[in-house]
């Protein structure tokens, strides 16, 4: 019986891996994941954990998930992106069965694990080359160990290793320890134990590579993303996680931001009917508080903090999602047994619905990630001379696939850069590029015509006159969807999407 039974959730578990293929197929990769891979592949190929070969930074914010994608790269060679994948997608379906587990029972929990592992943001997770899906798995953990705080020493783990994988997770370490805190005190501290002895690893090791506690990334981010930090920024910020480009949709796509006022009241009402059917379940109650406190606050923090991307937002929307289904799959068995099948019949319906306009947009940003974004990249690779660099301002898919030593204009992965910016230099950026003289640069706009700069710097006559002496256009990348697809429906998926063009300018030789 029990062989049975495991033989059943492991057909299930290949269903819905299988499904995931369709949508790697997309070539649908973030294009901060490229960042990672270009510095884990470095380290596996060369024994260098670097950006650039003979440097020190980085450019990564979890070093676990880098370790990770470094030994997929020693065993699995040039087929590393795939086997990154089929990790990930195993990381996606243990965090659905995480959450299956710690908020369902039987066979009701087999039915959630399968609903959950096929929402929006679980596929996307999948596939895109981000460390989401390990953070997941570890918030998983967290929920289980949550629920079964009495028999299981599954949140301490969750935890300690939270932090590991992204330090800003502390935020969520926090929220389930503090619901453990309610139910059961002895494993509470034991999971805060855990989670301090984890940041003080992290934040050791991330000053021994580094000299600073804090990830250069988070640093860069900062200085680059200059938000208004008032009451009226923060209130902004808030107006748009919640009523003009909710992060609680679960796909993003601006055809739907019309939507998102409704996607935060279903949200809300579900996560209040969530708590209220838990009710008189201590153990489960405590931990959808956890859930809630998870979906809403965490992106409050991030608003509060200034610098908001919507991968940082994904596990908070998968979580809200979690919630509605919870609410959807109690609602349903509460109720006679024809509107119960039709129930189902409609919660299926809408998840098979949300899964393949998922898998429409993941077709379209695909294509203008590993294609257009990518060609850039190949186009410099194609033509650049050993030696040469570039400077830039996106990091991930131009500079992977360009190979050349990079300077990046946030400074994710350019401490000369970070130097200059420190410094409160207005005109940091033509500051670099006199002083670097890099051979390459990429713009998003037509930087010798328009006379602006990425973030927003207008250039002196004097500036001006001297890039246009030592820098020349050599080509213009001009996004066109139609080109993308032969076939009508391809081609019209593709023409839905945009993107900037991009100047690419070359040093001038010198006289």
């Amino acid at each position: 019986m029990f062989n049975s039974r495991l033989l059943r959730l492991l057909s299930l578990g290949a269903v819905l891996a299988a499904v995931r293929i369709p949508y790697a197929l997309t070539d649908h990769l973030q294009d901060d994941a490229l960042i990672i891979f270009r510095t884990a592949f470095n380290l596996a190929d060369h024994g260098q954990l670097a950006f650039n070969l003979g440097e020190t930074t980085t450019g990564v914010t979890s070093m676990v998930y880098a370790l990770i994608l470094a030994f997929l790269r020693a065993t699995f060679g040039s087929a590393a992106l795939w086997a990154t994948i089929a990790v990930n997608t195993l990381f996606a379906l243990a965090a659905a069965g995480l959450f299956a587990a710690a908020l369902e029972q039987g066979a009701r929990r087999v039915l959630l694990w399968a609903a959950i592992a096929i929402l929006p943001i679980s596929l996307l997770v999948s596939y895109t080359g981000m460390e989401t899906a390990l953070l997941l798995t570890a918030l998983g953990l967290a929920a289980y160990g949550v629920t079964h705080a009495r028999t299981s020493r599954m949140l301490p783990v969750a935890a300690f290793v939270l932090p590991l994988v992204r330090l800003d997770a502390v935020g969520f370490a926090i929220l389930f320890t503090g619901a453990c805190f309610l139910i059961e005190r002895r494993r509470a501290l034991h999971a805060l134990l855990a989670l301090v002895l984890s940041v003080a690893i992290v934040a050791g090791a991330t000053m021994l590579l580094t000299g600073t506690p804090v990830p250069q990334t988070a640093i860069a981010k900062a200085l680059s993303y200059r938000s208004d930090r008032s009451i009226t920024g923060f209130l902004d910020q808030l107006e748009v996680l919640f009523l003009t480009h909710s992060y609680l949709l679960p796909f993003s796509t601006k055809y739907a931001l019309f939507l998102s006022p409704i996607a935060t009241m279903v949200s809300l009402l579900s996560s209040l009917l969530a708590v209220r059917l838990a009710w008189q379940d201590s153990a489960r109650r405590s931990t959808i508080l956890a859930l809630v406190a998870s979906a809403y606050l965490v992106p409050v923090a991030y608003a509060a903090g200034g610098v908001i991307f919507p991968w940082y937002l994904w596990p908070s929307t998968l979580i809200a999602n979690i919630l509605e289904l919870f609410v959807a799959f109690e609602l349903t068995r509460r109720l006679a047994r024809p509107l119960r099948q039709l129930a189902a019949t409609g919660i299926a319906s809408v998840l098979a619905a949300a899964a393949l306009v998922q898998w429409a947009i993941s077709y379209n940003v695909g294509h203008q990630e590993s294609e257009y974004r990518a060609g850039v990249g190949r186009y410099l690779f194609s033509i650049a001379k050993p030696g040469d660099t570039l400077f830039l301002e996106p990091a991930g898919h131009i500079p992977f696939h360009a190979r050349l030593k990079t300077w990046d204009e946030i400074g994710l992965v350019s401490n000369d850069v970070l130097e200059l910016k420190r410094a409160g230099h207005p005109d940091w950026w033509i500051r670099f590029v006199r002083k670097m003289r890099p051979t390459w640069l990429v713009q998003r706009s037509p930087l010798l015509d328009d006379k602006v700069t990425h973030d927003g710097y207008e250039l002196s006559s004097e500036d001006s006159a001297w890039l246009q002496q030592n820098y020349e256009v050599v080509r213009r990348f001009k996004y066109d969807p139609e080109g993308g697809s032969t076939h009508p429906f391809g081609a019209w998926l593709l023409s839905l999407g945009s993107h900037s063009g991009y100047d690419v300018l070359r040093r001038r030789a010198a006289d």
